[in-house]
């Protein structure tokens, strides 16, 4: 009989954690509805009312991505509060995935806040299985992207691939790659 002991922090890397969300709306029924969609598809959404809160939150906390309103001022409509917001995130995280939503877009307003590095456009009133899926592609790849092995800049460019497949040392850069290119082991 062979007696085993299975550690918490051996199980701690399989179980990712609940995908951190921080909702900016000036809405409040608009904030619970979001709360109460990703609270059920098992997001940890954190809310805010205003874009300084928003950077503010941004600040004390990581998270996942973020979903914004575009517009913060009673009777505005031209979307110019969150698209100095979206620069303004950047500077701050820009690992960041955004994802804005307004009930007043335009195509303009959709081309402009893809162009400042949103990753994707949601118009009000939302379809939940696709803002849901638009959530999980984003978290997927801001994970992917945090995790993704850094290469030295100064790695010449035939190399970068073997480098990001090499060893976890050599990607890291604890251990150069030392490895001659492929056209010189022959």
């Amino acid at each position: 009989m062979v007696n085993a002991v299975i550690s918490l922090h051996a199980l701690a890397p399989v179980i990712p954690p609940l995908p951190r969300t921080l909702i900016a709306d000036d809405d409040p029924d608009i904030i619970a509805a979001l709360q109460l969609l990703l609270k059920s598809e098992g997001y940890e959404p954190k809310t805010v009312s205003s874009p300084a809160a928003v950077l503010e939150a941004i600040k004390c906390s990581q998270f996942d991505v973020v979903l914004i309103d575009l517009n913060y001022a009673r009777d505005t409509t031209s979307g110019r509060e969150g698209l100095d917001l979206i620069s303004r995130i950047h500077a701050l995280d820009p690992l960041l995935p955004i994802v804005v939503m307004t009930a007043w877009g335009t195509v303009d307003l959709a081309v402009e806040a893809m162009r400042r590095g949103v990753c994707d456009f949601v118009q009000k009133p939302w379809n939940n299985p696709r803002l849901l899926q638009t959530l999980r592609k984003q978290v997927r790849h801001a994970r992917a992207r945090r995790n993704a092995p850094t290469i030295d800049p100064r790695t010449p460019a035939r190399w970068r691939y073997r480098c990001a497949r090499a060893t976890p040392a050599v990607r890291t850069g604890a251990v150069p790659d030392r490895r001659p290119p492929a056209s010189a082991r022959a």
